[in-house]
Order: C-alpha cells, then structure tokens, then sequence
C-alpha cells in the first residue's frame, strides 16, 4: 500500500509492458492525475489489459493482440486527461522491463517511456513543473530489445518500429546516498572466486575499482559499461 503523503520510496518492478499499471502506479503516488472524464477511460483499459494476461496465460495470441490494439486505442484518448503534479512527495523506483515485454506495444512503450522520462531528473529536462524524484532503470528486456521489435508470430505483427532514443539513457543502478540503498532489476553479485561484481551479463572487477566496497562508485561503473553497450 502506498501513501501519497509518505516520503519512503516506492519501488515498481516489472509491469511487462502493461501502461495501465506504470498510470496507476504513478497515480496512487501521487506523480500524475486523471481529470474526471478519464477514469473510466483508465478503467477501460485496465480491463483490457487483465483480459490480455488472461489470453496470453491461455496462449492465445490472436485475442492478445486484438487487445492489445484496443488498450492502445483506450489510450490513445486517455493520454489528453493526463497531467503531471510537481507536489509529488513519494520517490519512485522503477525497476526495469518495463517495455520489450508481453504487453508491450510500440504505441504503449513509447508512451511508458516519454512519460517517465519527462519526470526523470535527466540533462535537458528543466520543467519546474515536473518533481524529479522518478528513477527509471533498464531491465533485461530494454537492454536484449534494445528498443527494436520484431514480429512475434509470422501471422501477427504485434508492432514495428524503435524505441532506443528512449531507453538508451537509461540507468542499469542507482545509488540513493541519502538511504544508502543500491538498487537494480536483476540484482548485484559479488564473485569472490572471479574478484567481480556482477549485473546481469555485466562485470566490474575488483581492481577497476578506487575503492571495491563503494556502492556509489560501483553503480557509476555498471551505468557507464551499460551505456557504452547500448550504444555499440
């Protein structure tokens, strides 16, 4: 449960591509609104995005991806009744695979990502509006997608297109100094036998680092091998 008024951090992990559920998280801690002729609209598309895990659960691809294209016409007008809120007072986490997931559209991901990335406190974004207390992070599906889709059946094109100048800035950790929390989607190891760290297909040995121990600098490392991976 999550209290708008509370500033303990709030951490989302995967929502697979699902829009509603990055709206509703944002919504409940407080980072955006729904004026009133967009909540049935949300309601609309939260349905149809619980019939899309019933029909992908039942392998039916078909219907999942007619349902698909609906959330996303769902969408389409809801967007208009969405607005940022800069008193937002609840730090929020998202943890990665986000987007690249089994609910994902080229039309929704792009829409996941400019949306969390107009709140991210990221070079270029000066809105005073916008409370940039949002950290966003790449998951394995942003990093093996690397924004490009593909047809996932050779009778149903889900969607063609690219979102890597979307996720291409995002972060693999983040360090809070404050809290003195580390945080990532797949989770850091420590291989005393290989003297690294590990992130997933990530490696940051012991001796590339000043000081082994420092989980700021760390994170600085892994961001900065992940970066230069997206951008090979």
């Amino acid at each position: 449960m999550i209290n708008p008024q509370n500033a303990n951090t709030a951490y989302f992990g995967d929502t697979d591509g699902r829009v509603g559920a990055v709206l509703y998280a944002l919504l409940v801690s407080g980072h955006i609104g729904i004026r009133e002729k967009g909540w049935s609209l949300l309601c609309e598309l939260l349905k149809h995005e619980n019939m899309a895990s019933s029909a992908y659960k039942h392998k039916n691809n078909k219907v999942l991806y007619d349902l698909l294209n609906t959330r996303d016409m769902i969408l389409n007008e809801l967007h208009q009744h969405v607005f940022l809120k800069d008193d937002a007072i609840t730090p929020c986490i998202f943890l990665g695979d986000h987007t690249g997931d089994r609910f994902s559209t080229i039309f929704g991901d792009k829409y996941i990502l400019t949306l969390l990335n107009s709140m991210r406190n990221m070079e270029g974004n000066k809105d005073s509006r916008i409370n940039k207390n949002v950290v966003v992070l790449a998951g394995n599906h942003e990093i093996n997608f690397n924004g490009n889709y593909t047809a996932r059946l050779a009778n149903h094109k889900l969607s063609a297109g690219d979102t890597y100048n979307l996720i291409k800035t995002l972060d693999v950790c983040n360090y809070d100094s404050e809290r003195q929390v580390l945080t990532s989607h797949h989770g850091i190891i420590r291989d005393e036998e290989k003297k690294c760290y590990c992130l997933g297909a990530l490696q940051v040995p012991f001796n590339q680092m000043k000081n082994p121990t420092d989980p700021e600098e760390l994170a600085n490392i892994f961001n900065k091998k992940h970066k230069e991976h997206m951008d090979d």
